[in-house]
């Protein structure tokens, strides 16, 4: 008698299980069904090496997460927002970082401690 009431139950808690989990999966669903993203003007500046980057920031419409495609030099980074002392900041913690504050921003390698940051002024 107890074994068969022990398995009930573990049968009725699987199912409990099963069904509390496809319910969160279809809220998140729902709710990521909701999100879009928001693109704001791309923004252009002047490198000091001569050179132009242009930024375009992106975020979700809830506001969890946002991210720069950064063309420079020929190529296009995707970059997402890392904590900053202040301004905003950039990486991929990885090749690139852009690190900007009102109209100037340092763009650098994070890993490479031999290679100069290069500041860029805003475009006027």
């Amino acid at each position: 008698m107890k074994t068969s009431t022990l398995n009930a139950c573990k049968s009725a808690g699987v199912g409990l299980i099963i069904l509390a989990t496809a319910t969160a999966v279809d809220a998140h669903a729902e709710n990521a069904a909701s999100l879009s993203l928001v693109a704001q003007a791309a923004e252009t500046f002047k490198c000091e090496n001569g050179k132009t980057a242009e930024v375009k920031h992106y975020e979700l419409s809830d506001q969890s997460l946002s991210f720069i495609k950064l063309s420079y030099d020929g190529k296009t980074h995707t970059l997402p927002n890392v904590p900053a002392a202040s301004g905003v900041r950039f990486s991929d913690e990885l090749t690139m970082e852009w690190h900007a504050k009102a109209d100037s921003a340092v763009l650098q390698n994070p890993t490479d401690a031999k290679a100069a940051p290069i500041v860029c002024n805003k475009a006027k």
